[in-house]
């Protein structure tokens, strides 16, 4: 019963009912079928999704076992699991959480399998190398803007995986050289100059006081 109204309320919209039956569901001898933990996992993932809980959504998504295979396609498949996963854990896990929760987890890997581009990019972000990772998100973005779920998100997503980017590679330096990092990810010095100035002033890059202040090199 709870799983015909949480696919009745997906097809509809209404996505705070597939919370409430997703935690109806959960409570029932059915929930420990692995197939219908999986389908639990993947709608309570869509529903945290759809409130923009980002990190929530991650969590679900990286939950749902290998045993969900093609049995949900009706609301989702497989490839959707690992890149709605992948990309709300690049834009809300930090460095630590996306090595053991998204790198080092074996079940998810199954899901990152069917979408090569996806694994890539993580592993990418992970190893620092954000020109690639910026354009294997760049080649992703018109399908992601076109899907069903996560058009309404992309952007969001887009915007904090950037950030984090930025954010992680300026920190291991006491000095940055702004030629070289607008060179790593794409854009003009002044472009990247306002994005750091939007980030300082929001304290999302720390600069400490003198001798350690960061210091952006132009020249």
């Amino acid at each position: 019963m709870c799983m015909s109204a949480i696919l009745v309320s997906i097809e509809m919209g209404q996505f705070t009912h597939v919370t409430s039956y997703v935690s109806k569901a959960e409570q029932t001898p059915e929930a420990l079928d692995a197939i219908t933990s999986a389908k639990l996992r993947c709608a309570a993932g869509l529903a945290h999704l759809e409130a923009k809980k980002y990190k929530l959504a991650a969590r679900k998504f990286l939950e749902t076992g290998p045993e969900l295979g093609s049995h949900y396609n009706e609301v989702i498949a497989p490839q959707d699991v690992a890149t709605y996963g992948g990309l709300c854990a690049l834009a809300t896990f930090d460095r630590s959480e996306l090595k053991s929760k998204v790198i080092d987890n074996v079940n998810f890997r199954n899901f990152l399998e069917l979408v090569p581009v996806v694994r890539e990019l993580i592993n990418d972000f992970y190893s620092s190398h954000y020109a690639s990772c910026l354009d294997y998100l760049g080649n992703l973005k018109p399908n992601l803007l076109l899907d069903i779920h996560l058009h309404d998100h992309v952007e969001t997503l887009y915007d904090q995986i950037r950030h984090k980017a930025l954010i992680q590679y300026t920190l291991p330096f006491v000095s940055v050289d702004l030629h070289m990092m607008a060179n790593a990810f794409k854009t003009s010095v002044a472009g990247l100059e306002k994005e750091l100035e939007t980030l300082i002033t929001n304290n999302q890059i720390q600069l400490e006081p003198p001798p350690q202040t960061m210091q952006l090199i132009i020249d």
